[in-house]
């Protein structure tokens, strides 16, 4: 995420339900005043668009950017990939139901769970599959209730990463299941 013109941070360094974000792609953590957990979540993060490997943090307002370092553009990308696991598994049943969103109404149909890169539409920039896409799939398959779905898009993480192995590709097989089956609870540390 950047603040500011001189400030760059990568969109979602870790788990969004430990942090509380912008008063827009969040979920609402404990302790928050009622009136921050009423905060209304950008369109970018309301489930009917993906979300953005970078973002520009403008009056508590995240808007989408190109990789400020160059190179591509924007998209849903390997940063915003961990996003739906991460709100899959979140805390709050406004997390949940954000990730179950994107499964609705882009990640859940024409293939759009495997790709690299997608657009935040869900068109395809790199159709190269993933692991980590794969299992964000998954996780928000599971968000929606779509349990065959997430079933077989965590088979497909695993047979790709044996049959293709990368060490962030292998870590996420390892930990996306740990999550979503809560063998690791997030939740639980807050």
């Amino acid at each position: 995420m950047r603040r500011g013109a001189g400030s760059r941070r990568p969109y979602w360094p870790t788990n969004p339900s430990r942090y509380p974000m912008a008063r827009g792609c969040r979920s609402p953590v404990r302790g928050r005043s009622p009136r921050h957990r009423r905060s209304s979540i950008p369109r970018t993060c309301s489930g009917t668009r993906l979300p953005p490997d970078w973002a520009n943090l403008d009056h508590d307002q995240l808007a989408p950017i190109a990789n400020p370092g160059g190179g591509a553009g924007v998209q849903y990308g390997f940063d915003a990939a961990r996003l739906p696991i991460w709100f899959a598994t979140g805390c709050s049943a406004n997390a949940r139901a954000t990730a179950a969103g994107w499964w609705r109404h882009v990640l859940g149909s024409h293939g759009r769970s495997g790709p690299q890169a997608l657009g935040l539409d869900g068109t395809t920039i790199n159709p190269a599959p993933s692991p980590v896409f794969l299992l964000a799939g998954a996780a928000a398959a599971t968000a929606a209730g779509d349990n065959a779905a997430a079933a077989a898009l965590r088979a497909r993480a695993a047979t790709l990463a044996s049959q293709d192995p990368t060490y962030y590709g292998d870590a996420w097989v390892v930990l996306g299941p740990a999550l979503l089956d809560r063998a690791i609870d997030p939740c639980s540390v807050l």
